[in-house]
């Protein structure tokens, strides 16, 4: 048996790059994953499992764990009840010392390289991002998101239609912190930047770089007189919603370019400066100031279509977040 086991509930058309998100779940043959959902896959990986089951039972069933109606109207709203898996999936949880709740826009690398046995055993909550939050399987822990200290109380956001990012910063992190949780927050991802259009590691300098899946690896690619090779634990797409070009051939050697754009067939094996230069899509900082501005724009504009009680909720879940970045800046 497997310590960890991670879930993700997903209802509507899978994305083009599942084949690789499976091969990549594959090649971590140490954590077994649990796919909720009502649509039909067909050949899985011995370490993936499928939980059939519609969308309306999974509202029933989320109600019945908590003891009252929950609002669940849109697949989207499923982030808020990340926290509530540890409670709501236990049966298929026993056994496990971990569950975990991610999402399916990402690649993974060699988790278990960033996540190791003596991380599992020191701290109880690994991760500060919701597409991947790892929790310990006991009672403490299931039952965690019932605590105060969030942005927003759990009945708040599960009886009521809105989105209120409760799976993290400005929820389960801050919760987490105010019950002096034992929380890992340095795993190493590669977690795009929303503000730009290709990938691009949040708070990293602009430099040519490209990524890969290599060898079930995820690879950051950079140099300018020499090749610098970064790994990480998985990257994240952020909302980017790449082609999926990439052949049986090389996603079963794990050998493919990610960008946003598309995954497509890495033919070589080495790494060398000709190759970041013909993969890179970073073009100048002018340029990238100026995408900035048209994506913060878009963004500004989505939020001023929101109703009051949206534009509220986005104002409250935004101070949380600062509130948590401030936390981790005084920790440091």
């Amino acid at each position: 048996m497997n310590r960890i086991k991670l879930i993700v509930c997903y209802y509507g058309k899978f994305p083009e790059w599942m084949n690789v998100w499976l091969k990549s779940c594959e090649l971590n043959s140490n954590i077994d994953f649990m796919i909720v959902t009502d649509i039909k896959l067909g050949e899985l990986p011995s370490n993936v499992t499928i939980l059939n089951i519609g969308f309306n039972e999974l509202k029933k069933h989320f109600s019945n764990v908590l003891g009252f109606e929950v609002s669940l109207e849109t697949p989207y709203k499923l982030c808020d009840y990340k926290p509530v898996y540890g409670k709501a999936f236990q049966k298929e949880l026993d056994g496990y010392e971990f569950w975990g709740c991610c999402d399916i826009d990402l690649i993974w690398g060699n988790i278990s390289k960033f996540i190791t046995n003596e991380i599992l055993d020191k701290y109880d909550l690994i991760g500060k991002y919701g597409h991947l939050m790892i929790y310990r399987n006991n009672e403490k822990m299931n039952n965690l998101f019932m605590q105060k200290g969030g942005t927003f109380q759990y009945k708040t956001v599960f009886i009521n239609d809105n989105n209120y990012s409760f799976d993290e910063m400005s929820g389960m992190d801050l919760i987490a912190h105010r019950k002096q949780v034992k929380q890992y927050k340095n795993l190493k991802v590669a977690n795009a930047s929303p503000l730009y259009s290709r990938f691009k590691i949040a708070g990293t300098v602009s430099e040519k770089e490209f990524f890969v899946w290599k060898d079930g690896k995820v690879l950051r690619v950079s140099g300018e007189k020499e090749v610098q090779i970064e790994e990480f634990a998985y990257l994240h797409f952020s909302g980017k919603k790449p082609k999926n070009n990439a052949s049986k051939e090389y996603i079963e050697k794990s050998n493919v370019y990610l960008s946003a754009k598309s995954l497509e067939n890495r033919l070589q094996e080495e790494f060398t400066l000709k190759e970041i230069e013909e993969k890179n899509m970073f073009i100048s900082e002018e340029i990238d100031k100026t995408e900035k501005r048209k994506i913060n724009k878009r963004k500004i504009v989505s939020v001023l279509n929101k109703t009051i009680k949206q534009k509220m909720i986005w104002i409250k879940v935004h101070k949380g977040v600062s509130k948590f970045n401030r936390i981790e800046r005084e920790n440091v």
